[in-house]
């Protein structure tokens, strides 16, 4: 898709890799553990983790997040993407962490298959294996009808990220408009808006255990207002 293959070029300008989220996921994976990144991008964060020492897979459903997350990772061999569906993964290979960040699991359309998705996650995990997950707090963008979320700008290269909600059926239209000065591309999306309270349950009926829920990577505690949700539970 064009627009995956122009974004890719931008990614890491619009949502570079955090020291507070690698810490995140640091402190709760062993020293050398196997770790997978489920819709990876470019593989920042994969890279990162990797170039500590953790053996890391990324996997992503667009050909030219691979191709560049490939190129950012060239080299390290405690590190492997591939184009890949998450629900076809080798369950004979399992990992101490599985995290799946940056608001992927709405792409996921609907309580059921996102149950799918955390059941076949649950596979995946070793005994006692953690799964992190951070999409955006729904709780708050339905409850005050918010229908945007705040422009990412960078100023090194006059880059605009605009970002747009509206709700539709129960699904949310994810209109996004990357600007920069030589061109403007815009794309739809549809996601589904999951809340605190149907992920917990979800994850209850599944068996996870240990399940907490925080507001920010610094384990703040997860209220209304918190701009994302995070998710930290054991298998």
């Amino acid at each position: 898709m064009k627009f995956y293959q122009e974004i890719a070029k931008y990614y890491d300008d619009i949502f570079p890799v955090k020291d507070l989220t690698l810490q995140f996921v640091e402190s709760r994976t062993p020293k050398g553990g196997n770790i997978l990144d489920v819709g990876c991008a470019t593989g920042g964060y994969a890279v990162a983790l990797a170039k500590s020492g953790y053996t890391v897979k990324g996997i992503d459903l667009s050909d030219e997040m691979i191709v560049k997350a490939k190129q950012k990772g060239k080299g390290l061999e405690n590190l492997h993407f591939s184009k890949e569906d998450i629900f076809n993964a080798d369950e004979s290979k399992q990992y101490n962490t599985i995290y799946c960040i940056g608001n992927t699991l709405p792409h996921f359309l609907g309580l059921k298959q996102i149950e799918m998705l955390l059941s076949k996650l649950k596979k995946l995990l070793k005994p006692e294996g953690k799964l992190i997950i951070q999409t955006v707090n729904y709780d708050r963008i339905l409850k005050e009808n918010v229908d945007s979320l705040p422009t990412i700008k960078n100023p090194d290269n006059d880059l605009k990220f605009f970002r747009n909600y509206s709700l539709t059926d129960g699904f949310i239209n994810f209109e996004t408009t990357l600007q920069v000065p030589e061109k403007q591309l815009t794309n739809n999306v549809r996601l589904y808006p999951i809340t605190s309270k149907e992920i917990m349950e979800m994850l209850s009926k599944l068996e996870y255990r240990k399940i907490n829920v925080y507001g920010a990577f610094n384990e703040a505690p997860f209220e209304l207002t918190s701009f994302p949700m995070i998710i930290s539970c054991s298998k």
